[in-house]
């Protein structure tokens, strides 16, 4: 599968998975506010029960109205309370702790003290939650035992989170392979089209040959002659746009070995036979390469990159204008970039700059024998080698910049 097929399963897979992370916390969300809602509503129920009776003779004694939430009736009267009632003084009124719990009645006591020391109204512990409430003459410490309630809440966090995952992985085996079936066609189309321009590159070669051949000998019977001229003027751009559109297809469709490479002897190597040509345009030329950066790369391709950027650097640069190049080491970055006194690109023109055949400048880029694949085949070699490559423009100057 293609490397941009790929980015768009990883990308949908992704949005799938936070989809059903987001479903998941909601509804443990929502779950867990619904049962701390109720607690607190039959806490309460419960609280108002002795602002009104006292506490009840008993387990089964009268706790005052039901809830006002309709079906929490049961809930409420199978629930587990006790409290412990406190006078302004702070002292001990009267505790309820008829029901079977977990504490003594001096640990109750206790217990209910701690939780007035945090100056809290609401408390939720561990299997227990309580509420503060203040009479005229009483503070009440009212408590529900929650074991049940917390047991249930940690086991649908579980299963939340085994099942989801089992989710995403079923989804993820469902859609790699839909999206496998979905993109065949255009997988197909795009090889087909790959293979298309590498075969017409190779059968244009011979026919440019012979008529540059037949040129040169016309060349020789006639001498000079504008028509021929012009033949050979053309013949050599079509000559120069299938070398591109082949190298394009060959870095497209090769399958790239990637070894450590010597990225600043490289470039030291590439940048050199540009002087003169800068020379030649009054481009002020210069560069600074940062010494023994080695990267993983193929070397025939980033000998291309470089060739690329700096021609299009030379080419597009305002006369008189300057370019500079520069290679250097940016945290675990490699940061190369060509900078010129070009013209400033719209935003809104940038992400079009890699497309194939695209010219911003018709006339110009066909002045200077430019078919817009030289930044196509700059852009095919950065997504082969898992970098980088954008546009920034400040300060006068246009920089197409690698990050590896």
């Amino acid at each position: 599968m293609p490397k941009t097929n790929r980015r768009f399963v990883a990308m949908i897979m992704g949005v799938i998975i936070l989809l059903i992370a987001g479903i998941l916390l909601i509804v443990y969300i929502t779950t867990n506010s619904q049962t701390k809602k109720e607690t607190k509503e039959m806490l309460q129920v419960f609280a108002n029960a002795y602002d009104i009776n006292g506490f009840p003779k008993g387990i089964d004694g009268p706790l005052g109205a039901p809830p006002a939430t309709p079906g929490m009736s049961h809930l409420y009267e199978v629930s587990t309370f006790y409290a412990v009632s406190f006078d302004s003084d702070g002292n001990v009124k009267e505790y309820f702790n008829d029901n079977p719990t977990t504490f003594s009645d001096s640990d109750l006591v206790e217990y209910a003290k701690s939780l007035l020391d945090q100056g809290d109204t609401y408390y939720r512990g561990e299997n227990v939650t309580a509420l503060i409430t203040y009479g005229d003459d009483y503070t009440l410490v009212t408590m529900m035992d929650t074991a049940v309630t917390d047991s249930t809440i940690t086991h649908l966090v579980i299963n939340m989170l085994v099942y989801g995952a089992v989710a995403i992985v079923l989804v993820f085996i469902l859609s790699f392979g839909l999206a496998k079936w979905v993109m065949r066609p255009a997988e197909k189309g795009y090889e087909r089209q790959k293979q298309f321009i590498s075969d017409a590159g190779h059968e244009l070669k011979t026919p440019i040959s012979a008529i540059g051949a037949n040129i040169a000998v016309l060349k020789k019977d006639i001498g000079d002659n504008r028509w021929l001229d012009n033949i050979s003027y053309e013949n050599d751009r079509m000559f120069s746009l299938v070398c591109q559109m082949l190298d394009l297809a060959r870095i497209e469709s090769q399958k790239t070995e990637m070894t450590e490479v010597n990225f600043s002897s490289l470039c030291e190597a590439e940048v050199l036979p540009f002087e003169a040509a800068a020379y030649e345009q009054n481009v002020d030329f210069t560069y600074m390469i940062e010494s023994e950066i080695v990267v993983m790369g193929n070397e025939n391709f980033l000998k291309k990159l470089v060739g690329v950027l700096i021609e299009n650097g030379i080419s597009h640069c305002k006369i008189p204008g300057k370019v500079r190049v520069e290679l250097k080491k940016k945290n675990s970055k490699t940061i190369f970039f060509v900078s010129n006194t070009g013209d400033f690109i719209p935003e809104s023109e940038r992400a079009h700059m890699f497309e194939r055949f695209y010219k911003s400048d018709e006339s110009r880029a066909e002045d200077k024998g430019h078919y817009g694949l030289g930044l196509s085949i700059a852009k095919a070699i950065v997504d082969e080698m898992g970098a980088k490559i954008h546009i920034e423009c400040k300060d006068g100057l246009v920089s197409f910049i690698v990050e590896i």
